[in-house]
């Protein structure tokens, strides 16, 4: 890795693309290589998109968490899975915010739904002993189904 370069409007990719090389931009970091930036922010402070799927996903995790902790709270009469459920759903739709600065709302909501849905349902089946009925079965299929369909019709913009 080279020495740091400082981001300006005319910065194009080294020569010796391979390369990776630390850049910092009006305040953040991030490293330069051959796929282009690793970090939170690309050039000129412009997320990169692929950012915008994996604070979709960390929004899907915090819902899931934020559920469980739901279930574990038992109706706010235990503290310490009441104040995670508050934590992860903050967190939650803050990531959800991010993700749908580049990724259309309808997709979005639809995926981190979904997946939020089906992920809730097996952690039921696993570690509260839910029952699996057939008509559950079909319809994770189908939830699943769903969301693989509307990521292939191209949710970016």
């Amino acid at each position: 890795m080279r020495a740091g370069r400082e981001c300006f409007p005319g910065f194009h990719r080294p020569a010796d693309a391979g390369t990776l090389v630390w850049l910092h931009c009006n305040g953040l970091y991030g490293l330069y290589g051959l796929y282009g930036l690793y970090g939170l922010y690309g050039l000129r402070g412009r997320r990169s998109p692929s950012m915008h799927w994996i604070y979709l996903l960390l929004a899907i995790g915090f819902e899931v968490v934020g559920t469980t902790c739901m279930k574990l709270a038992a109706g706010f009469s235990r503290t310490a899975p009441a104040i995670g459920m508050v934590v992860s759903y903050l967190a939650c739709f803050g990531f959800l915010t991010l993700a749908i600065q580049k990724i259309q709302v309808s997709i979005a909501y639809a995926i981190w739904s979904g997946l939020g849905t089906a992920l809730v349902s097996l952690i039921g089946l696993v570690w509260f002993q839910e029952t699996l009925t057939p008509l559950k079965l079909f319809g994770l299929f189908a939830i699943l189904a769903g969301v693989v369909s509307l990521n292939l019709s191209g949710g970016t913009h």
